[in-house]
C-alpha cells in the first residue's frame, strides 16, 4: 500500500510525504505427509515458512544470590529452566515493512531536499556472531563480564552447560528503524547554466545512503548484517550496510 500527500504547496515552500508499506503473514498448510524439515530453521505444518525453532529459555533466577547464573542437573538448584522440546521462536523474515519519505521544496522549487526512514519489524534475528563467541571462542560479555545482566548470563549458560545446548537465547527482536537516505537536488538557474556550458539546464544532486542512524533493540553488529551458516540466514561475522555517497550532474542542451 502507498499513501502520498502534498501538505503544503506554495511558490516559495512545499512539503510532501509518502508512506509505503507491506505486510506478510504466511502459514504452511501441508507438507503432503512428509515429516518436519529442518532443525534450527524449520518447515513445519501449521507454522510460518522458515521459522526459527529451538528449546527456549523459560526462566532464570539467581537462587543463591551470588550474582552468577549457573546450571545444575538438580532442578531445585538449577538457576535456568528450559523447555523439554523445540518451540516456535519467530519469523525469520520481516512481517512489516514501512518506508516514510518526506520532501521539502525551497527557493521557488529550485532546491528539493528529501529524506527516507525505513522500518522493518515482526521478525527475529539469529545473533550467530555472539553465539559462537559465547559457545566456542570464550570471549563474550555474558561469559566474562562481571557486570553482565542475569539474562545475558542465562543464555550463555544454556548454550554452554545445559544438555540441550540450545541457541534460543541468541534469537533476538529484529525490529529496527533506519535513517536510510538524505538527498538534495538543486536546479541551477537557466542563465547560469547558459554561461557555464551554453546549455539550457543543469541539475546537481548529492545524496547519502545508510547514514549510520539506527534505532533498534538488537544487540548484534547490525540487524541488516547478513551472514549464513548452512541454510539458516543469520548475522554471522558480518558487517552492516555501508554508507554510500553519490553526486550526480544532469546537463540539458
Amino acid at each position: 500500500a502507498l499513501i502520498s500527500a502534498q501538505l503544503i504547496q506554495r511558490q516559495a515552500f512545499g512539503l510532501d510525504v509518502t508512506l509505503n508499506g507491506a505486510y506478510n503473514d504466511n502459514e504452511l498448510i501441508s507438507l503432503g505427509g512428509q515429516p518436519t524439515i529442518g532443525t534450527t530453521q524449520q518447515q513445519r505444518q501449521g507454522y510460518p515458512l522458515y521459522g526459527w525453532w529451538s528449546r527456549q529459555l523459560t526462566g532464570f533466577q539467581d537462587k543463591n544470590g551470588d550474582g552468577i547464573i549457573s546450571y545444575n542437573a538438580n532442578d531445585a538448584l538449577s538457576e535456568i529452566t528450559v523447555t523439554d522440546t523445540s518451540v516456535f521462536i519467530g519469523y525469520s523474515m520481516p512481517k512489516t515493512e514501512l518506508g516514510f519519505t518526506t520532501g521539502i521544496d525551497l527557493f521557488n522549487k529550485a532546491l528539493r531536499v528529501t529524506a527516507l526512514l525505513d522500518y522493518k519489524g515482526g521478525h527475529t534475528i539469529y545473533n550467530n556472531t555472539e553465539r559462537i563467541r559465547c559457545a566456542s571462542r570464550l570471549n563474550c560479555s555474558g561469559l566474562l563480564n562481571t557486570a553482565a545482566s542475569l539474562e545475558e548470563q542465562a543464555r550463555v549458560v544454556m548454550v554452554r552447560e545445559h544438555p540441550s545446548r540450545s541457541v534460543a537465547g541468541y534469537f533476538e527482536d529484529g525490529d529496527y528503524l533506519r535513517f536510510r537516505e538524505l538527498s538534495a537536488t538543486y536546479q541551477v538557474p537557466t542563465r547560469l547554466a547558459t554561461r557555464l556550458f551554453r546549455g539550457r539546464s543543469l541539475t546537481a544532486t548529492a545524496s547519502v545512503r545508510n547514514l549510520g542512524i539506527l534505532w533498534t533493540k538488537y544487540t548484534g553488529v547490525d540487524p541488516e548484517a547478513f551472514g549464513s551458516t548452512g541454510d539458516a540466514p543469520s548475522e554471522f561475522q558480518a558487517f552492516g550496510p555501508p554508507t554510500y555517497f553519490a553526486f550526480r550532474f544532469t546537463f540539458g542542451f
